[in-house]
């Protein structure tokens, strides 16, 4: 049964570093929304909104045929209001029963010194998330 994976949570967290991994393990076709966007319309499109609505709707097909053809699909959206969260979720699930998702925010948890080099966020933040995931994701070790 194909899985979809919903990566919720705030921009610089790693999701999409995370997802690349994810996307090689399980292994899944990967759809990042920044991403898409970035390379259809650029860093700063004009009538955002309408450009979002557009890669949404792109990204909403794509994972709908991928699921239908027996593969597993990361959305890596950043999904950031519970609101969004659960409308996704329960449209994922609409597609498939096994559907996992997670948010991202432990990051804020952390003592600042944490901070102090990005290598050293990378590594924690994988650390943490690894914590979190190894039980869905059992084969996630050989990732970190």
């Amino acid at each position: 049964m194909p899985q979809i994976v919903l990566l919720c949570g705030f921009l610089g967290f790693g999701k999409t570093t995370y997802a690349l991994k994810l996307a090689l393990e399980l292994p899944a076709i990967l759809f990042t929304h920044d991403e898409i966007m970035k390379e259809r319309f650029g860093r700063n499109p004009d009538d955002f909104a309408a450009k979002y609505k557009i890669v949404d709707d792109y990204i909403r097909t794509q994972t709908k045929q991928v699921v239908q053809n027996g593969e597993n699909v990361i959305l890596d959206y950043g999904f950031w209001s519970k609101a969004k969260r659960k409308e996704y979720y329960q449209w994922a699930k609409s597609l498939t029963s096994d559907v996992f998702s997670t948010f991202w925010n432990v990051i804020w948890r952390l003592p600042k010194s944490v901070f102090s080099t990005a290598r050293k966020q990378m590594t924690t933040r994988f650390t943490l998330m690894k914590i979190v995931l190894t039980p869905y994701f059992p084969n996630l070790s050989r990732l970190m």
